[in-house]
Order: C-alpha cells, then sequence, then structure tokens
C-alpha cells in the first residue's frame, strides 16, 4: 500500500536527509486528539458499582491501607461503606467527584502517550479526487508543496505501527462504572481505542498514523525525526503552483539522494472537471 504525506516546501528536508519530523499529539490540528467524553454517574450507579462491589471496594481498602488512611479490618470498612446512612454520603461524593477526576486522569494519560511516543501523518492512497484537492490546499502550502508517495511496509513494523484512523460523528465515551466494573485493562483497551478515533468532519483525510516511540526518534533544534530508508520513498509530486525551477530542483534533488527508480510528476488542474492530474516530469 501506498501512503502519501502532503509537506510545505520544508518538506525538502526529507528528501535531502531521509528524515521524517514527529510531534506529539498536543500539536496536532484537532483539538479533540485523545480526548474522550466521560459521562457522569449517579450516586446510585456508584452504591451498586462500587460499594455493593466486593472485589472494587477491596481494591479501595487496599489503596487506603498503602497509604495510612485507613487501620482498620476489611470487614469493619466494608461494614461501615455499607451502612445507609454512610453509603449515601459517599456515594453522592463520589458521583460528583468522578467525571471530573477522571478527565484530568483522561489528560494525564494523554501527556503519558506524549511522552512515549511521537507521531506522524498521513494519508491513504484511496482519497478521492474532491478530497485530493482539499489536502494540497490544507498541507501543502497551498499547491506549493509537495505530495511524497511512501511504500508503508517500509514504515509499518511492530515498533513502529503505521495505524488507520476510524472516523465517527460520535466522540468515544468513557462510563466510569466500566472501569470499576473491568479494571485497568478496560481502561487500557479504551485509550488504544482512542488514538485510532476522530471526528467524521476529518474524514476526508483519510489518515493513517505512523507512532514511533520517543527512543527511536533523533532530536535537532526544537524538533524529533525519524531515520528513513531511501527505498522507503516512492516518488514525489510537485504542487500546480510549483515553478519549473523548483521541479528541477526536486529532480536534482531525488536522483542525488533517491535514485532513479523514484518517479517525479507535475500537478495540474483537469480542463474540464474539478479534479487534478498527475503527469511524469523528465
Amino acid at each position: 500500500m501506498i501512503v502519501y504525506k502532503y509537506v510545505t516546501s520544508a518538506g525538502d528536508d526529507i528528501i535531502r536527509n531521509l528524515r521524517i519530523m514527529v510531534n506529539s499529539s498536543r500539536s496536532f490540528n484537532d483539538p479533540f486528539e485523545l480526548i474522550p467524553a466521560i459521562e457522569n454517574i449517579t450516586s446510585e450507579q456508584v452504591n451498586q458499582a462500587v460499594l455493593k462491589n466486593d472485589h472494587y471496594l477491596r481494591h479501595i481498602y487496599k489503596i487506603g491501607i498503602a497509604s495510612g488512611r485507613i487501620e482498620k479490618s476489611y470487614d469493619q470498612f466494608k461494614q461501615e461503606n455499607q451502612n445507609p446512612e454512610r453509603s449515601k454520603i459517599v456515594s453522592k461524593n463520589m458521583a460528583q467527584n468522578t467525571t471530573k477526576n477522571m478527565r484530568a486522569t483522561a489528560k494525564k494519560s494523554r501527556e503519558d502517550v506524549d511522552r512515549v511516543a511521537l507521531m506522524a501523518c498521513f494519508c491513504g492512497e484511496t482519497i478521492d479526487n474532491h478530497h485530493e484537492i482539499l489536502m494540497w490546499a490544507h498541507y501543502a502550502e497551498g499547491y506549493k508543496g509537495l505530495r511524497i508517495a511512501f511504500d508503508s511496509n517500509m514504515l509499518n513494523s511492530p515498533s513502529t505501527p503505521l495505524i488507520e484512523m476510524k472516523y465517527s460523528k460520535d466522540r468515544l465515551r468513557l462510563n466510569p462504572i466500566d472501569y470499576w466494573k473491568n479494571g485497568i485493562q478496560s481502561l487500557n483497551k479504551f485509550y488504544g481505542e482512542m488514538l485510532t478515533a476522530k471526528s467524521s468532519a476529518w474524514a476526508y483525510e483519510n489518515e493513517y498514523r505512523w507512532l514511533v516511540p520517543v527512543s527511536l526518534c533523533k532530536k535537532d533544534g526544537r524538533y524529533y525525526y525519524v531515520p528513513i530508508d531511501s527505498k522507503a520513498i516512492i516518488g514525489i509530486d510537485c504542487g500546480v503552483q510549483c515553478s519549473e525551477e523548483r521541479i528541477s530542483y526536486i529532480k536534482k534533488l531525488v536522483q542525488s539522494n533517491l535514485g532513479e527508480s523514484t518517479f517525479i510528476r507535475k500537478t495540474v488542474i483537469d480542463d474540464y472537471e474539478y479534479k487534478l492530474k498527475y503527469i511524469d516530469s523528465i
């Protein structure tokens, strides 16, 4: 499979230095990146899911013992929390604070992801003509930039997975009750799903996201990069607004760094329809 990266004129760096810039999710243009919707819960839900759930009550008890806040036996702790008057107060407080606390946890989880892995974004090859026009306009400096074609097999690996994004009009929702019932494994699974979740407003991008451990990235100034093999680049498309002088420069850069097998094409607009055509540039 081919994946494309639309780049500004600064994208020449990919060809010249054989590296791809990677960023944290916080630098992306979608404000909803890795931020789930946390559902509000009622005191009755808390009472049933926590205070009447022996497994989770023991979990709370162990935390309290470890922190020194609880010194009584588990049976005493359980009996106190299942007292109708006390359970009413506790479940109300937990219901009021849980959503707020879980949102703080979600924010921290996003920061944890950014410390562990950085990302680069690509576009799938099945993008249609209409959406292609938008990608050039939004990400390639108004058609002055380039579209670089990559062999996805040269990027995708167990340590650097290339994942396909999934689009929906509804945000992923995290119900704290599910977490209480199923523990940390359910939370990890949920955040795994968050890595691929985007609004359907972005579906035109047909995005693939490259996840790279920070340990494999190299810092140059303020930015992080991942080295790539020259064979990973299949070809270069020059935007409609690229001058002949610039196309000539790109040809020389490709010939010196990538070799003769890499295609170079010029992008032109169709004479009759709202679509682009790609012409071999010799």
